[in-house]
């Protein structure tokens, strides 16, 4: 039985032809494996000499003919697409090589097989987010790079792109839940392996046919979303941690750091953290650039906050005795640290707040366990309650995105909920 060839339905053969080259993928029964499978290969034919390359596919000869069918089911239809990639990144070498020549074309290809580690490429993008001082993102695209090999093996070097497709994937998830990661922790692991695949696709180190991500309903992988979960606290909780009583100076501290954060536009630690006496512009204003987006080539639009009685209160008690305009507000940081040591610091600071607002809450009743987010999305949502508009919001928040605003913003309480509804049959 002739078994069929793979042909890239894309392929220009005139332009083949031209170079006096073909290329075709084809099931290798030569060469049999000891569990009976045979392995897909490229073959390039060139002035009668034969070569082959590899694609990593092995399957039984029924599934060979069954992928060549015009309706393969979806598994299989899943391998054709990653040996159609294959093919076409052999084809536009051939393509860009003036000359065609065995030698010249495995230099490209296996050049290019190197480029397409995706380890190679979380490695190089994690230096760069350390050398921006990224160090929050550089940490999460650490995890996904840990969690990946260890998911194929301690001693894993190499993971290419064209080994992730959706069945890859889907273990992957599958494996990682089953080893204690939550939902959102994979979804964010997958975020960052689907932006380094976007980078390869640019760099031309892996095809876009290798693309896995997608819907379900196109038989790609969809990466999992986690309900967004409430970050807001309700006016009563505020009022009861504005009322409470610090039973120690660590408690008084860091309740304190979060009504500032609160009160302050919900700025976030880091740049609470990092004011500095410039940045008090009067004893009612605070005007400062968020960190997040100091570095980056857009402008960005300073911040301006104004402060509250309790907000002067605060900063009168704990500021730093330093009148220096370089000198920081809040005796945390110093400015001698490395940008390593600062957001350790900065790290632990979160750590401690977040410690002591959990013993606050379970002191006052409050069910929701309070972090520091929960001061910035409080801040959105009790303005947006009081019925101050979403561009002012944004703008206090720092967002040049009115949709990342519009996350932030809560849904409205329950209270507010039925007082609406009384209002349909309210006719006087």
């Amino acid at each position: 039985m002739n078994l069929p060839k793979l042909i890239h339905p894309e392929f220009n053969e005139n332009e083949l032809k031209a170079r006096k080259v073909s290329l075709i993928a084809f099931f290798d029964t030569a060469r049999k494996r000891k569990d009976g499978t045979s392995t897909v290969k490229l073959q390039i034919l060139h002035n009668r000499q034969k070569k082959l390359y590899s694609t990593g596919f092995n399957m039984s000869k029924d599934d060979y003919v069954k992928l060549c069918a015009h309706k393969p089911n979806a598994e299989l239809r899943e391998k054709r697409k990653f040996i159609f990639g294959y093919l076409r990144r052999a084809y536009d070498i051939i393509l860009e090589l003036d000359r065609f020549s065995f030698d010249e074309f495995d230099k490209k290809y296996n050049s290019r097989r190197k480029n397409s580690n995706i380890l190679t490429y979380f490695k190089s993008y994690i230096e760069l987010l350390s050398d921006e001082e990224r160090f929050s993102s550089a940490s999460s695209y650490t995890g996904a790079m840990n969690k990946l090999i260890a998911f194929k093996g301690a001693n894993t070097k190499c993971i290419y792109f064209s080994d992730i497709n959706v069945s890859f994937l889907k273990k992957f998830e599958k494996w990682m839940i089953g080893n204690g990661a939550s939902v959102s922790t994979v979804g964010i692991y997958c975020r960052n392996i689907r932006t380094l695949f976007n980078q390869a696709i640019r760099n031309g180190d892996t095809s876009r046919d290798n693309y896995p991500f997608g819907s379900h309903s196109h038989g790609l992988y969809p990466i999992p979303q986690t309900r967004n979960i409430k970050k807001s606290l309700s006016l009563a909780d505020l009022k009861k941690l504005t009322e409470y009583l610090p039973e120690n100076d660590q408690e008084a501290f860091y309740l304190d750091m979060w009504l500032f954060s609160y009160m302050g536009n919900g700025m976030n630690p880091r740049d609470m953290l990092r004011l500095r006496n410039l940045n008090v512009i009067d004893a009612d204003t605070i005007y400062f650039h968020r960190s997040k987006t100091a570095n980056s080539n857009r402008r960005s639009k300073p911040i301006v906050i104004k402060l509250l009685e309790r907000s002067k209160a605060i900063l009168a008690k704990h500021r730093s005795i330093s009148i220096d305009d370089n000198d920081y507000l809040f005796p945390i940081l110093t400015g001698d640290e490395s940008p390593e040591v600062e957001h350790k610091r900065i790290k632990q600071f979160v750590k401690q707040m977040n410690k002591y607002m959990d013993r606050i809450r379970l002191k006052l009743g409050i069910e929701q366990k309070i972090t520091s987010i929960f001061a910035r999305h409080s801040f959105a949502t009790v303005s947006k309650r009081s019925g101050v508009g979403t561009d002012y919001i944004a703008e206090s928040l720092g967002h040049s995105n009115l949709q990342t605003t519009e996350s932030y913003l809560d849904s409205f309480e329950d209270e507010t909920r039925i007082e609406n509804t009384k209002k349909l049959l309210d006719f006087d």
